[in-house]
């Protein structure tokens, strides 16, 4: 079949009205590609955009609607329409299904909102006028927003609000996370990733709950800005977690829980293994008990032999084994001191301790008055299953009637013990 010249071009034609839903001279303003960041993301107005699809029947009868609603908030909010049959990688970074769909970019132009309410003008301007509201308030009180041409969160610091994972940058990230002694839990995310989405509140819940937990924090990075992060750890899906450890160089994946509970618990796990052992402390005076002791911690006092009845490798090995045993019960809340016979006489009394001979080893809580007598060998395994076993309300306790008068004592020199001269 022969089409005539003058044919053509009313085909031409055709397909010009069909593609041209918002003409230059629109109060809605035709986005693309190269210009979405300038008028969207780093706009300082609240911004409606709508994704539409030049043959989709929906979107041209959303037309006249859609200009209503810019010309009635032209000046107050900007209004605004993207092809995403032809920008195909907006669409996707949006997690656009369907057309015509409708985004809201208000106070936060990292997160921003579907519009799902009516479809006429009144209702699309009460909802942009809603979010204007709300920025403006926010202003008023001082808050940022992650508009303006900003990047979410924090700069520099990296310091994120308490409670909120850090918002990480190509800028941030080696003083924040590479440079920091904490163990860190990273989300790379994309903003149209429905995984991340889902993800987002358990993420925030769980920094919430470890606000106040030492060692480790969560950080979150959106990938699609920090492409220079995402490309040093080669993310190739999102959401990706890492887990920056003690070797930064070589973070680990996590496949743990995605939920708030397994994040946390996780986490903590983590913030347990990353914590130091607590000190083996030599009991030489009221000050070291106070720090030690007070508060709902409990006391491990171990009674060493004398210097004179073994020697100092003999008591080196003790000292070693009890550091051993800090180390290996550091989740759980115990301090740990140390001293020899005769040296904290009342408070041997008032623990009943050193009757079967020494080493002994007794545990006790000021805050509840109690304390659990040892009886077993004193190594490793034993001292370990004796406290695992207080904890589990396994061992017997007795009521602390008077809290011990501690001592002032000579810190041990390091030496074996030597018998004093006698004089002739």
């Amino acid at each position: 079949m022969k089409v005539s010249f003058a044919t053509s071009l009313g085909l031409l034609a055709a397909i010009g009205n069909v593609c041209a839903f918002y003409e230059s001279g629109s109060s809605v303003v035709s986005l693309t590609e190269s210009n979405f960041d300038a008028k969207v993301i780093k706009s300082d107005s609240v911004v409606l955009v709508e994704f539409y699809a030049p043959w989709c029947g929906h979107c041209k009868n959303l037309t006249p609607e859609y200009e209503k609603t810019a010309k009635m908030l032209k000046g107050v909010a900007r209004v605004a329409a993207v092809d995403a049959d032809q920008y195909k990688s907006l669409g996707q970074k949006y997690d656009v299904q369907g057309f015509p769909t409708i985004k809201l970019f208000g106070a936060d132009k990292q997160k921003p909102t579907d519009y799902n309410q009516a479809r006429d003008a009144a209702s699309m301007a009460k909802a942009v006028l809603k979010e204007v509201n709300t920025v403006v308030k926010d202003r008023i009180g001082g808050k940022s927003s992650s508009s303006g041409g900003s990047k979410s969160g924090s700069k520099g610091s990296g310091g994120g609000a308490a409670g909120k994972p850090v918002q990480l940058t190509d800028a941030n990230f080696e003083e924040t996370v590479m440079k920091s002694s904490d163990t860190w839990l990273v989300e790379f995310m994309a903003p149209w990733c429905g995984h991340c989405k889902n993800l987002e509140p358990q993420w925030r819940q769980a920094a919430a709950e470890l606000k106040n937990t030492p060692n480790v924090k969560l950080g979150v990075v959106d990938a699609t800005v920090e492409q220079q992060i995402a490309g040093r750890y080669q993310i190739k899906g999102y959401p990706t977690i890492k887990v920056f450890g003690k070797n930064k160089s070589k973070p680990s994946d996590y496949n743990g829980p995605r939920e708030a509970d397994g994040i946390v618990a996780y986490a903590k796990d983590l913030a347990i293994r990353a914590a130091p052992a607590p000190k083996v402390y030599e009991l030489t005076d009221a000050k070291i008990w106070e720090e030690q002791c007070g508060g709902k911690s409990i006391c491990v006092v171990t009674v060493l032999p004398h210097i004179l009845d073994s020697s100092a490798n003999e008591r080196n090995e003790y000292i070693k084994m009890l550091k051993q045993a800090a180390k290996a019960l550091k989740s759980q809340p115990f301090k740990w001191l140390w001293t020899e016979p005769g040296k904290q006489a009342d408070l041997e009394e008032r623990l009943n301790i050193g009757g079967a001979g020494y080493p002994a080893v007794a545990a006790v809580s000021l805050s509840k008055e109690k304390y659990s007598n040892m009886r077993m060998a004193v190594d490793l395994e034993h001292v370990k299953s004796f406290l695992n076993n207080l904890m589990t309300g396994k061992e017997h306790l007795g009521p602390l009637r008077q809290v011990p008068t501690i001592a002032i004592a000579d810190a041990w020199d390091g030496k074996d013990g030597e018998l004093p001269r006698e004089e002739l």
